[in-house]
């Protein structure tokens, strides 16, 4: 298994996948969206720099503790009636993850981004990312705010929502994670080195419909428009 591609394709559909996912991007004619904002995020594997981490029955602390909040809205899958019916559209699809960290929550800064696209229903659902995005999204519908996530076979994570409000496609809240397994494996994948005692964090994650015959030319137009909005939003 190819660590690094496929933990770095499965961070940035995470928030679809959690369940947890704001701002429809600036592409012409979508049909639908699913987005997730993670902010004010804070990181924690050593210090008590993010609150309190979680402890198991054996009294071990968490080894991986996260917080912030998040705002989720959905205009794909609550209005083509999930995975089944949206089988049914003529639709292409655009991902996009901009994810920003830093040692304080002052000097947060990009450090990872990555845009796909998928030009039918059938690339979408046969991308075994996305089958992991669309199974832990799954596994959280039917767990509800307070849940665990088996990630891999040797990673698993637990998950808590709190003062959620608005309905189910649009909400927002606060949410907290947390694992007592070790994760320097996958940041020596992805990073070269072990994860930070402490890091601040703001994540966006989007997924994007767009109608047929548009297709894979109108998903690179909105891909430009989108890196476009990032550039724009850096120079500010």
């Amino acid at each position: 298994m190819n660590l690094k591609s496929n933990f770095s394709k499965a961070l940035a559909v995470a928030g679809l996948a959690a369940g947890v996912m704001a701002a429809t991007p600036a592409v012409a004619g979508f049909k639908g969206a699913m987005n997730l904002d993670l902010t004010n995020g804070c990181f924690a594997t050593s210090t008590p720099q993010c609150g309190t981490r979680p402890v198991n029955a054996q009294g071990q602390s968490s080894l991986a503790y996260a917080t912030g909040q998040f705002h989720f809205t959905d205009t794909l899958l609550s209005v083509y009636g999930g995975t089944v019916g949206l089988s049914t559209q003529p639709f292409s699809y655009a991902g996009v993850v901009d994810m920003n960290a830093g040692s304080t929550p002052q000097n947060v800064t990009n450090f990872f981004d990555a845009a796909m696209a998928w030009p039918n229903y059938t690339a979408l659902s046969s991308d075994p990312i996305m089958q992991f995005g669309f199974g832990l999204l799954q596994a959280i519908t039917a767990q509800g705010n307070n849940g665990v996530l088996p990630l891999d076979a040797t990673h698993t994570v637990f998950y808590a929502l709190t003062d959620v409000t608005g309905p189910q496609a649009d909400n927002m809240g606060s949410f907290a994670a947390w694992s007592f397994d070790n994760f320097n494996d996958v940041s020596q994948a992805l990073f070269g080195q072990n994860l930070p005692a402490d890091a601040y964090f703001n994540i966006h994650v989007n997924l994007t419909a767009i109608p047929e015959p548009a297709s894979m030319a109108l998903v690179g137009l909105g891909l430009l428009g989108l890196g476009a909005m990032r550039r724009r939003k850096l120079a500010a």
